[in-house]
């Protein structure tokens, strides 16, 4: 005789059948979500990493520029590359501080580097300079505003190396 808990439990095979179907129904899922994440990828160019696209920093924020009266003087900054900028009197004071910074700079967290670079652009202010570049369209050399000057300083700090550690 059988009990009526017999009678309601579906056979052994059935009952393997049933977890292979919800099986293959779940993996059939999982497939098609995968194949709608790779259809919305866009193609990878020369099977590259694709970042994120972001909008390139502008150099200058808008507004007006302030250009100087005269000529630059021995304190001030010039940006831009090249025999000018290297020489100049201003940029060798600058780049002696650059020097000395660099170490802080290196051990810092992120937020701390932003004031150190901030620090560099406070000194070169504190005694008169100033942070210039050129105007191509004017021939005219102009204040760059506080973000591009401490954009400047963290570059320097990041990247400068003295002539005796470059390469030859």
């Amino acid at each position: 005789a059988t009990s009526s808990k017999d009678a309601k439990a579906p056979a052994p095979d059935a009952a393997i059948t049933e977890i292979e179907q919800t099986l293959m129904e779940e993996e059939a899922a999982v497939a098609d979500a995968e194949q709608k994440v790779s259809s919305s990828k866009p193609e990878e160019a020369n099977n590259q990493k694709s970042r994120p696209s972001r909008s390139p920093r502008r150099k200058q924020p808008d507004g007006p520029k302030e250009y100087i009266e005269g000529d630059y003087t021995e304190f001030d900054v010039l940006a831009g590359r090249g025999g000018r900028s290297n020489n100049w009197a201003g940029n060798k004071r600058y780049l002696k501080e650059v020097i000395k910074l660099q170490p802080w700079y290196k051990a810092s967290s992120k937020t701390e580097k932003t004031d150190v670079a901030q620090s560099l652009v406070n000194y070169v202010q504190s005694y008169g300079g100033r942070f210039l570049e050129l105007d191509p369209e004017t021939d005219r050399w102009f204040v760059v505003s506080n973000l591009v000057a401490r954009r400047k300083a963290s570059q320097g700090l990041r990247e400068y190396k003295p002539k005796e550690e470059r390469k030859a």
